[in-house]
C-alpha cells in the first residue's frame, strides 16, 4: 500500500499553529511555546521525578558546542533534557534546540519503517517494506553495479547531520569501513572549506584548531569580531566573550549586518560584503605607517625573512651545494624526512644563513646569492598590502579612514587582543584570501600565541584517537581500477566536487579519469537542502539507478531517494564523540536513553547489515557498539591523552586538553610546514582537483580580488541590484531542527529582511509575500523590513526545508561555480532582486 510521506515534518507555513508537538506525553498539546521553554531552560530543568533515570549524553549536530547532555527517562521515554556538569563549569551550557530533541524523537511524522519510492522521484511517494526487502534491494543493486562499472559506480555522502564516532558522519563515523570496502567514491559538498584551508594553511592546528581554547576570549582586552554572529551561530560559547565584555573588554564588530552581536559593540563597522581583505590590507599599512609591526615576532615566528627566489620558491641550503640530511620519520609514510634548510639574509655577517643560525635576519631587501634572485617574503607581502592604503581602500570597502585607525590604535594599543573569525566572508568565490589577508594583518601586529591573542581559526582540532580505527579495511577490494578518481578514500575533499557532479556525469570524465556513477548512498546530510544550485543536483539524482537516505527525519532529500531507512535520533544509540566538531574540549559519551521506536535502527547496525548483504561480515566483525568503541579507544594516542574505554564508562566526560588553558602557538611555533606562521605559500595544492588550473602567483600571498557574482561593478547587477546572503540563526544547526513545532512558533516561515529604503523602491511593506529572484530561480517568502540590514543587501536564514516555502528554495538561487584554489559553497556571492508576489 502506497502513502505520501511528507517532505519534511514538523510545522510548515501551510500547517503553522496547526499541529501540535508531542513530549513523551508529558507536554499537553496547544500550550503557548514560551512558557514551556522558560520552564525548562531555568535551572537547566533540574526538577527531577524520583522515577527518572539519567543517562549522559551529548548534542552532536553541527553548531561547534557539542554540549554534554544528561537525558531523563521515564517510563521509557524521554522526558527531558538538561545540561550535563563538566569539569569545567564554563562548559554547562544548554540552549533551546537541546531542550526540544523529545520533540525530533516523538514527532508523528518521523519515519518508523522502511520504505521504497512507488511515486515519480520528488512526489514523496512510498511504500513500506521490510528490513529484508530494503538491504536486500540495496545490496544486489550494488553488486550489479559493481560487476558491470566497477566499484566507484558507488557514491557515499555525508556532512554534518550528527558527530559520533559509531553513527556518526563527515569523515570520521564508521561508514567510512564500508565506504573503503566497497571501493565507493565520497561525495564532497565542499562546505566551509575557505574557512579551514586559509586558517591551516597560514597557522597549521593545534588541539582547538589555530586559536587558543575558546575560553581564552575572557582574557582579552580587546576583540575583533569579524564576521561572526556569535551570539546565534554559536550561542552556547558566547558567554566567553560577554565575560571579557563585563571585565572591560572592548569590541569591534566587522559585518554588514547589525547583528545581536553588533549591539554589544563598542565599535560596528558595517562594511561592503565581500570586501573584507581590502579592510585588512589598509590597516595593515597603517600599522607599518604607525611603526606598530612587531618585529622580533615576525623574524622569529613567521616567514618574514625567508628568502624566495624568481620562480616562487624558498631559497635553500641545497640550492647553495649544502646536501640535505635525513630528519625524523614520518608517521605516516614510515620514511625518514629529509631537512634542507631555507635561508635567510644574515645582516650583521651579510651572508646568506640557514634560518636558525643567523644572527641577524634581515627582514627587507633584495639579494643576488650564488646567481639567485632574492627577496624577503615580507618584501613580496609589502608589495600586496600597498596596493590598497586606507585612501583607495575607503571607497571599497565603505569604511571611513578614521574608522580604520580606531581599529589599529585599539588592537595595538589595548591588549591583549584578539580576532574571532566566521563564516561570514567564508561563503564568497574570494573567501579563502579574505582570511589569509586578515591573517596577515594579525600576524603582522604579533597578536598570536599569547594569553588573550589569537587570530585563526576557533575549530575543532585532532581528536585523541587513531583515525585508521575509524576508517577500517580501506582499498581491500577486488578489481579495483587505479584509473578512477579517489575510490574508497575517506576524506572531505577526497573523492568528487558536488558542483561538479552532473558535468562528470555527461561526460563521463572527473579530472581525467573516467566516471561513472549510478548509485548514492546518504546519511547524516541533506544534499538538496545545503548544496549549491539545488536544480542542477535534482537533475543528478534524476540520473541514478539507486539513491538511499538514512536518516531521523523526512528530509528534502527524502523524496528523491528510492529506498528511505529510518535512522535512530542520537538518544536511542551508544556512541562517544571527541572533539570532532566541537570547541568542547572533552571526549563525551553517549548512553543508550532509550529504544528507537518502530524499526528504526542505528547508523551502525545498518551499515553493519549492508556489509554482511555484501558478504562481508568482517567489516564490522559482529562487534557490539560497546566492543567496537572500546577497540577505538585501545590505542596509544587515546592513551597519551589519558582517555580510557573504562575511565570513558566511569566518568562520562573527559577533558583530553592540556589541563591548563591552551594557548596555541604559546612557545612562537606553529604547526605549518615551515614551523612558522606563514602568509607566503611555497607550495600550492588546491583544495580539490577536477583538472582545473590555478594562478600560482596570485595564490602564493594575500590578495584581494572582488566577489565573483555579488559586487557593483558585475553586469548584472544592473538586472539583480541586490546582494544576498544567509544568516545562521539560533532557531537552526543547518536544516536540523527545522522541524520542531517549539521552535517553529517561535520562527515560523522563511523570510527575507531587506532595508526599508530598498522596500519603498518596490513598494514592500513589512509582512508583505515577496518574490526573492534571479536567473536561476526563486524564493517565494514573507519580507522584513529591518534598519540592520545594509541597503543594497537583503538576508535570507537558512536551513529552511523546501515544504516551507510557499515556492522555491534558497538554494535556487545559489551558484555552484567556485573558485579553482579553494573548493568552496558560495551561499552568499549572489544577487537577487524582489518584488511582490
Amino acid at each position: 500500500m502506497s502513502e505520501g510521506i511528507a517532505p519534511c515534518p514538523g510545522l510548515t507555513r501551510r500547517s503553522f499553529l496547526k499541529t501540535t508537538g508531542v513530549l513523551a506525553g508529558v507536554a499537553a498539546a496547544g500550550t503557548a511555546v514560551m512558557p514551556k521553554l522558560q520552564a525548562l531552560a531555568e535551572e537547566g530543568g533540574r526538577k527531577t521525578s524520583s522515577e527518572d533515570q539519567v543517562f549522559h549524553g551529548v548534542c552532536r549536530g553541527n553548531c561547534m558546542n557539542g554540549c554534554p547532555l544528561e537525558i531523563h527517562v521515564r517510563g521509557g521515554k524521554v522526558a527531558r533534557v538538561r545540561n550535563a556538569e563538566c569539569p569545567d563549569p564554563q562548559y554547562n551550557r544548554i540552549c533551546l534546540k537541546g531542550i526540544t530533541h523529545p520533540q525530533r524523537i516523538y514527532s508523528p511524522d518521523r519515519p518508523l519503517y522502511p520504505m521504497k519510492r512507488v511515486g515519480e522521484r520528488g512526489s514523496g511517494e512510498f511504500e513500506r517494506i521490510t528490513w529484508e526487502e530494503a538491504i536486500g534491494t540495496i545490496c544486489s543493486k550494488w553488486e550489479e553495479l559493481r560487476k558491470e562499472h566497477g566499484p566507484a559506480a558507488i557514491g557515499f555522502w555525508s556532512q554534518s547531520g550528527s558527530f559520533g564516532l559509531l553513527n556518526g558522519c563527515h569523515y570520521l563515523g564508521a561508514y567510512n569501513r564500508l565506504m573503503g570496502k566497497l571501493g565507493a567514491i565520497p561525495i564532497s559538498g565542499a562546505i566551509d572549506m575557505n574557512y579551514y584551508t586559509a586558517s591551516s594553511a597560514m597557522y597549521g592546528g593545534g588541539l582547538s584548531g589555530s586559536y587558543n581554547e575558546i575560553t581564552d576570549l575572557r582574557n582579552a582586552r580587546t576583540v575583533i569580531a569579524w564576521g561572526t554572529n556569535f551570539t546565534e551561530a554559536q550561542m552556547q560559547s558566547w558567554h566567553f566573550l560577554a565575560d571579557a565584555i563585563e571585565a572591560g573588554c572592548k569590541v569591534v564588530v566587522i559585518d554588514p549586518s547589525f547583528t545581536t552581536l553588533a549591539s554589544k559593540a563598542d565599535l560596528f563597522v558595517p562594511i561592503r560584503p565581500g570586501s573584507d581583505a581590502v579592510l585588512a590590507f589598509a590597516m595593515a599599512n597603517i600599522l607599518i605607517e604607525e611603526d606598530l609591526i612587531d618585529v622580533p615576532f615576525l623574524l622569529k615566528s613567521t616567514v618574514a625573512p625567508f628568502l624566495v627566489k624568481e620562480d616562487g620558491t624558498y631559497l635553500r641550503m641545497s640550492d647553495l651545494g649544502v646536501a640535505p640530511t635525513e630528519g625524523p620519520v614520518n608517521a605516516q609514510t614510515g620514511k625518514p624526512s629529509v631537512v634542507d634548510p631555507i635561508v635567510v639574509w644574515d645582516e650583521a655577517k651579510g651572508e646568506p644563513r640557514a634560518e636558525g643560525e643567523a644572527a641577524s635576519p634581515a627582514l627587507k631587501g633584495s639579494y643576488q646569492v650564488e646567481g639567485h634572485a632574492v627577496r624577503t617574503a615580507y618584501d613580496l607581502l609589502l608589495d600586496r598590502i600597498r596596493e590598497y592604503p586606507p585612501e583607495v581602500a575607503t571607497d571599497i570597502c565603505d569604511v571611513p579612514i578614521e574608522t580604520m585607525r580606531e581599529i589599529v590604535r585599539l588592537y595595538t594599543g589595548n591588549k591583549p587582543a584578539s580576532i574571532f573569525q566566521g563564516f561570514g566572508y567564508d561563503r564568497y568565490y574570494n573567501g579563502h584570501s579574505t582570511f589569509t589577508a586578515i591573517g596577515a594583518f594579525a600576524t603582522l601586529s604579533g597578536n598570536i600565541g599569547k594569553p588573550g591573542s589569537s587570530a585563526g581559526i576557533c575549530q575543532p582540532g585532532p581528536i585523541p584517537i587513531d583515525m585508521s580505527r575509524c576508517f577500517g579495511p580501506i582499498r581491500q577490494v577486488a578489481n579495483v581500477d587505479d584509473s578512477v578518481v579517489d575510490h574508497g578514500q575517506s576524506s572531505y575533499t577526497a573523492g568528487v566536487l558536488a558542483h561538479k557532479l552532473l558535468e562528470a556525469l555527461e561526460t563521463g570524465m572527473y579530472n581525467g579519469s573516467k566516471f561513472v556513477m549510478k548509485s548514492i548512498y546518504i546519511n547524516n546530510c541533506n544534499p538538496l537542502n545545503y548544496v549549491v544550485d539545488r536544480q542542477t543536483l535534482i537533475k543528478v539524482f534524476d540520473k541514478m539507478e539507486l539513491v538511499v537516505t538514512a536518516d531521523i527525519r523526512m528530509t528534502d532529500t527524502s523524496p528523491y531517494a528510492d529506498i528511505v531507512l529510518p535512522a535512530a535520533h542520537w538518544f536511542e544509540v551508544d556512541d562517544f564523540t571527541c572533539g570532532t566538531a566541537f570547541l568542547t574540549p572533552y571526549v563525551c559519551l553517549q548512553e543508550k536513553a532509550v529504544e528507537p521506536p518502530g524499526e528504526c535502527k542505528s547508523d551502525y547496525e545498518i551499515l553493519n547489515l549492508l556489509a554482511k548483504g555484501m558478504g562481508w561480515p568482517e567489516v564490522y566483525d559482529d562487534l557490539s557498539p560497546q566492543e567496537a568503541m572500546q577497540y577505538l579507544l585501545d590505542t596509544d594516542t587515546a592513551k597519551k591523552y589519558g582517555v580510557t574505554w573504562e575511565r570513558l564508562q566511569r566518568e562520562k566526560i573527559i577533558r583530553w586538553f592540556p589541563e591548563e588553558e591552551y594557548i596555541y602557538g604559546a612557545d612562537g611555533t606553529f604547526s605549518t610546514p615551515t614551523k612558522r606562521a606563514q602568509f607566503y605559500f611555497e607550495k600550492l595544492t588546491p583544495s580539490m582537483d577536477w583538472g582545473q588550473e590555478i594562478d600560482e602567483e596570485l595564490e602564493r600571498l594575500p590578495f584581494f580580488i572582488p566577489p565573483q557574482e555579488a559586487w557593483p561593478e558585475n553586469p548584472l547587477f544592473e538586472k539583480y541590484p541586490l546582494t544576498c546572503f544567509q544568516e545562521h540563526t539560533r532557531w537552526r544547526v543547518h536544516s536540523n531542527f527545522s522541524e520542531v513545532p517549539w521552535l517553529r512558533e517561535l520562527d515560523p516561515e522563511p523570510t527575507v529582511k531587506i532595508n526599508p529604503v530598498d522596500a519603498k523602491a518596490r513598494g514592500i511593506v513589512d509582512g508583505d509575500m515577496v518574490r526573492v529572484f534571479n536567473d536561476r530561480g526563486q524564493a517565494v517568502v514573507k519580507a522584513i523590513l529591518s534598519e540592520g540590514i545594509r541597503p543594497g543587501m537583503c538576508n535570507m536564514p537558512k536551513g529552511w526545508q523546501a515544504c516551507q516555502y510557499v515556492e522555491g528554495h534558497y538554494n535556487d538561487l545559489s551558484s555552484r561555480e567556485t573558485n579553482p584554489y579553494v573548493a568552496n559553497s558560495q551561499f552568499s556571492d549572489l544577487l537577487v532582486e524582489i518584488e511582490k508576489a
